[in-house]
């Protein structure tokens, strides 16, 4: 989906800027958005049930946002390493792999919650946002859409890339906020 929008954001090129930077946004962060939203822990705060997940979410934000600075950063010097493509996909799939084999390996026994509300200290908000970078930054999904996307318009200008990766992360953070704040709405439907 991410590459299907960007390769329209490169069709309509000829196009002014705002009519081919929407598509292309709207698409990248619908990816992201798939990537990240099963992996949300389910919190309570002590006074504001929100402010778990707002910590959670503002972790998983910092992290996109180091993801595509470093991207297109990365971008421009990725023809440097041409030669040495085959070595680092043999690399990366090894490493995938065997993240994949820890992960169906490792044996999960889920822990009984008690009954009621759980109490949020002070110092487990921090515990919150970092386990939310951390899941984020750990995701191959979310690398591999920044750094693709980051490749596909590497060469056009700085303020093209700038306004097109500066939506993403606002769409993708109201995105994130509105499915905190709503939460609470919707979990007695669940």
């Amino acid at each position: 989906l991410t590459l299907a929008g960007l390769c329209l954001a490169r069709a309509l090129s000829s196009r002014p800027l705002l009519l081919h930077w929407i598509p292309a946004s709207v698409a990248i962060a619908a990816v992201s958005q798939l990537s990240v939203a099963s992996w949300s822990p389910v919190m309570q705060a002590n006074a504001w049930p929100a402010v778990a997940g707002l910590a959670f979410v503002l972790g998983v934000s910092l992290s996109d946002f180091l993801f595509v600075t470093l991207a297109n950063l990365a971008a421009t010097w990725l023809e440097y390493l041409k030669p040495y493509e085959k070595y680092i996909a043999v690399v990366g799939s090894a490493l995938l792999m065997i993240m994949g084999l820890a992960s169906v390996l490792k044996r999960y026994t889920p822990q009984r919650r008690k009954s009621g509300p759980r109490m949020i200290t002070n110092g487990q908000y921090f515990k919150i946002w970092s386990s939310g970078f951390l899941v984020n930054t750990l995701n191959p999904g979310a690398l591999i859409t920044w750094l693709g996307a980051a490749t596909l318009v590497a060469n056009t200008a700085v303020l093209y890339r700038f306004v097109l990766f500066g939506t993403c992360l606002i769409i993708i953070l109201s995105v994130d906020f509105s499915k905190v704040f709503l939460a609470e709405k919707i979990k007695r439907f669940l």
